[in-house]
């Protein structure tokens, strides 16, 4: 069972993507395991770039800071598209 107020946690999703299931950094790596070639691949590969890069930044901080960075609206919109990419395959 997972924490409490889990979902509204980003140190919990960013551990999720990179450290738990892997999808991240390396999205084509986790074709064929995790997830589908196409349009999920592409999106998430869009959506690790941008968030690698706030990671890379900031380093390990408050959520707050990344919250305002400047391209933190464009990890949401890519987070959103990937989201959906996923729905249509049927997940999750």
């Amino acid at each position: 069972m997972g924490r409490v107020g889990q979902y509204d946690d980003f140190d919990y999703h960013v551990h999720v993507l990179y450290d738990d299931a892997a999808v991240l950094p390396d999205p084509p790596a986790s074709v064929g395991s995790v997830l589908l070639p196409g349009d999920e691949l592409v999106r998430l590969v869009r959506f690790g770039n941008v968030l690698d890069a706030l990671l890379d930044d900031h380093g390990d901080v408050h959520a707050d800071v990344f919250v305002a960075d400047p391209r933190w609206p464009e990890v949401m919109r890519l987070a959103a598209l990937a989201l959906a990419a996923m729905v249509r395959a049927g997940r999750p």
